[in-house]
């Protein structure tokens, strides 16, 4: 018996044999190995020194759900007394920037800003809002 497609297409892109459990990749889904004392290692890592290690950034940030990434910024704040997006802030630039922010703030807090900005701006707002409006799940 061969491999599945969905093996067979993973295995051609170098994802077959990776730790975390496909489905589990991105951030609807909690990360199964999440370990929040690591992630916070990494990160002071990958802004400290030399250079910014922007693929330690973004493979710990779109890897982890919105709530283990608050848990971050906790736990990086507790440890550094230092907020770490405004760390990354200034380690990054341009849209990296933008999409790590959009990563760390709380849902509620992206949703206002990208109302806000579609209120403000030239274009459809109503589609931004239907969007926004029409497909978050009420807090519990």
């Amino acid at each position: 018996m061969g491999l599945s497609l969905t093996q067979e297409i993973l295995s051609h892109l170098g994802l077959a044999n990776k730790t975390a459990a496909w489905g589990t990749l991105g951030t609807l889904r909690t990360f199964l190995s999440f370990n929040v004392d690591k992630d916070v290692q990494r990160l002071l890592k990958a802004i400290a020194g030399q250079g910014v290690d922007r693929i330690a950034i973004l493979d710990v940030l779109t890897n982890r759900s919105r709530e283990q990434r608050q848990l971050i910024s906790r736990a990086f704040h507790e440890r550094t007394q230092q907020d770490l997006l405004k760390s990354l802030q200034a380690a990054l630039s341009g849209n990296l920037e933008r999409i790590v922010v959009a990563l760390l703030q709380p849902a509620a807090h992206l949703d206002a800003r990208e109302l806000r900005t579609a209120l403000k701006g030239p274009g459809s707002a109503e589609d931004v809002a239907l969007e926004i409006l029409a497909t978050r799940t009420p807090p519990r």
